[in-house]
């Protein structure tokens, strides 16, 4: 969902099953930033696949895969995640 008016990136999972998707909209006050988590059918059972597919033509996403945080509460994640890095 890339636009002029959106900011994203992707973080792709160490173990290639999951993406992290992260997006914020210029325009937006206050500003909200979009978490969404994707998650590979790879290694799935047939079963799951279905499963996984009934989600997303039920709700039109995979439900339950996205967090919104304000700002504020980003920002103090972003601190969090600076606390603990290493150097």
């Amino acid at each position: 969902m890339k636009s002029d008016k959106s900011v994203s990136f992707r973080i792709d999972c160490d173990c290639n099953t999951e993406i992290l998707d992260i997006t914020y909209w210029k325009d937006d006050e206050p500003r909200s930033y979009y978490f969404t988590i994707y998650r590979s059918a790879a290694g799935m059972s047939l079963w799951n696949r279905l499963k996984e597919a009934w989600k997303y033509f039920q709700y039109g996403e995979f439900h339950g895969n996205a967090i919104v945080l304000q700002e504020a509460d980003y920002n103090r994640f972003v601190e969090v995640l600076l606390e603990h890095r290493k150097n």
